[in-house]
């Protein structure tokens, strides 16, 4: 397929997502921006919801992993599974009942300004870094395909995907995500379908092909390894509880429900959703797998986030091309500006105070697309020096700096939820945070190594175990002081 008619395609797609933030955005107030207008079905939102968790990274490294690690991915999405439930038990209710806009309002409530700018600064930083390295991997695969050939540069690229992210979310907010997002999901799932069926085609598959193929193992069994499966059950249920339950972004959208039955509703059946959808990326990535072996190219020097960008452009034909460019451009945008967005909602709530009406700006609305625009900004500034890909799937890479950043804040909800009387010194809690970052590195890279022990996503609530101590210590302080 001509590279111009796949930028065409491209353009065409930005186009009719900037279309959509018009027609969601143009009646909005301020309100609406941040928390939409409580009127959207559930099952539109946790539609939304299946796009945004995933995101191009998902698309490109869970196909792609199965070639080297099979269906082990499983493991963490059965952990993901379980944290999503105890979202819908746990902290939907205690939102909903709080009336939030930015759920680190909570800290604020909780542990005072401090907690909530901690907790903030870390969401913010999680989510800079998260989104950039999806973006990044994402225009480099298009980069390398068919936009060098064009003579587009990267930094090109990447100002034209933000100024056109820009435009269709800088109106709409919350309310134009929750749509183009549901769009974005129905366009990458209907992509994966596809393209499992053009490699059925191609290779002439029966039902018998299709059982052997899918038999890979599915449990690490050596407690030694970094994935043994415990540690990613584990793991994989911290990690929704703090990058969904304790992740502005996609509490933003649960509470954009109706009420809370409704959006409790949309958590369970979107654990049920997530589980079904990784399924089939496992699927598609043991067929693509399988193609490679069949066709004997297992001799390619193919990253594992390379493997289904290369066949689908070079092996498996224009439709297959056809699909790919536009499920990927889904996955990654869906992710990306539902980032933009929230980025600027908690900025707004958690350090410009837009929430209390004493510190309110006269205008409100150019502040905050002026923070829109600096976000942009940023992003396309990260995404430039974005360097984090390597021979590993970038999701590993994703995961594991999530137990960096989005410990802190498991260690802050969990202190805050389960000794509700006991309170820190305020000034300690972003010391003890950065602190407890500290000693989840040097336990990474020191002590494992001269234990023997390869850690994995268990940093994740290695980090949250870590600032809760921190916190108690500083709680008994703090009492004994008074």
């Amino acid at each position: 397929m001509n590279a111009y008619v796949l930028l065409i395609l491209f353009l065409a797609y930005l186009a009719f997502l900037a279309l959509i933030g018009y027609l969601t955005g143009k009646n909005n107030d301020e309100a609406e921006f941040h928390k939409g207008n409580k009127k959207t079905a559930w099952y539109l939102i946790g539609l939304g919801m299946v796009a945004d968790s995933l995101s191009g990274v998902t698309f490109l490294s869970i196909p792609g992993n199965v070639h080297g690690h099979g269906f082990s991915y499983m493991q963490i999405v059965l952990g993901y599974f379980i944290g999503y439930q105890l979202i819908a038990a746990v902290l939907i209710p205690l939102y909903f009942k709080l009336n939030l806009t930015s759920i680190y309002e909570y800290l604020q409530m909780r542990f005072g300004v401090f907690g909530q700018k901690t907790g903030s600064a870390f969401f913010l930083i999680s989510r800079i870094i998260g989104a950039s390295g999806r973006l990044f991997l994402a225009v480099s695969i298009f980069q390398f395909f068919f936009l060098d050939a064009l003579g587009i540069p990267l930094e090109l690229t990447v100002v034209l995907l933000m100024a056109l992210m820009f435009m269709y979310t800088y109106k709409g907010g919350i309310k134009t995500l929750i749509w183009t997002d549901a769009i974005q999901a129905v366009v990458m799932l209907l992509a994966l379908g596809f393209t499992i069926f053009s490699i059925h085609q191609s290779l002439n598959l029966s039902a018998s092909d299709w059982k052997g193929i899918l038999n890979k193992p599915w449990w690490i069994t050596r407690p030694q390894d970094p994935h043994f499966w415990g540690k990613d059950i584990l793991a994989g249920a911290f990690i929704a509880l703090s990058m969904t339950g304790l992740d502005q972004t996609m509490m933003q959208k649960s509470l954009a429900c109706k009420q809370v039955k409704d959006a409790r509703k949309n958590m369970i059946w979107f654990g049920f959703g997530i589980v079904l959808v990784n399924l089939a990326f496992l699927v598609l990535g043991a067929g693509l797998s399988h193609y490679l072996s069949a066709k004997g190219l297992t001799g390619l020097a193919l990253k594992a986030d390379h493997i289904f960008p290369y066949l689908a452009f070079q092996e498996l034909g224009p439709l297959a091309m056809l699909a790919f460019t536009l499920g990927l451009i889904a996955a990654s945008l869906s992710s990306a500006d539902s980032v933009l967005t929230t980025l600027t909602t908690s900025f707004c709530m958690d350090f410009l105070d837009f929430a209390k009406a004493e510190s309110r700006p006269k205008n409100p609305v150019r502040l905050r697309n002026m923070v829109h625009l600096c976000f942009a900004f940023l992003l396309w500034l990260c995404i430039l020096a974005f360097d984090a890909l390597t021979n590993d799937s970038l999701i590993n890479v994703i995961l594991t700096l999530a137990g960096y950043t989005y410990g802190p804040l498991l260690g802050l909800f969990g202190f805050g939820l389960i000794l509700p009387k006991r309170q820190p010194i305020p000034w300690s809690i972003p010391i003890i945070a950065l602190i407890s970052v500290g000693i989840t590195a040097l336990f990474t890279y020191v002590l494992a190594p001269l234990w023997g022990y390869s850690p994995g996503f268990e940093l994740l609530p290695l980090n949250g175990c870590i600032t809760f101590a921190g916190l108690w210590i500083s709680s008994l302080l703090h009492t004994s002081n008074a």
